[in-house]
């Protein structure tokens, strides 16, 4: 099944940068070797507000798509959320007091895609926590 995200993870993107691209866009990120689950990179979402988004691959509408992300550095007193918003779709939080610190440790969920140029947007609105984010992906579920 064909991944729906490009660059999921950020193997193509340059370490050390504050640029996620390729595909995706950010803001207060940093893109790290060394802390990641798969490959050799992952994203560091720093503050709250902290972003990424980018426009997925063409959906099927009416189809059902899972959306998994590995999650690493949340944790018990990180308060708030990291929410994930689909085009179309209610946006999921996850309760970051709730999320794994270390390791890794994937969350998901499925949907039904409502449209066919869809935006994927994941946003770091814990308390007081960085996020690390790895191997993000949309396939057919």
């Amino acid at each position: 099944m064909v991944n729906r995200v490009q660059n999921g993870g950020f193997e193509q993107s340059t370490s050390g940068s504050a640029d996620p691209a390729p595909f995706w866009t950010g803001t207060d990120v940093v893109v790290e070797s060394g802390n990641q689950l798969l490959g050799i990179k992952n994203i560091r979402m720093a503050d709250s507000g902290s972003f990424i988004s980018q426009q997925l691959l063409p959906l099927v509408v009416g189809q059902v798509y899972t959306f998994k992300v590995a999650v690493a550095t949340a944790g018990q007193g990180s308060g708030g959320t990291l929410d994930v918003n689909i085009t179309g779709n209610p946006t999921r939080s996850f309760d970051a007091d709730n999320l794994t610190n270390n390791p890794y440790i994937y969350y998901n969920f499925d949907f039904t895609a409502i449209n066919i140029n869809t935006i994927l947007t994941i946003t770091n609105n814990t308390l007081n926590s960085s996020i690390r984010l790895d191997a993000i992906s949309v396939r057919l579920a």
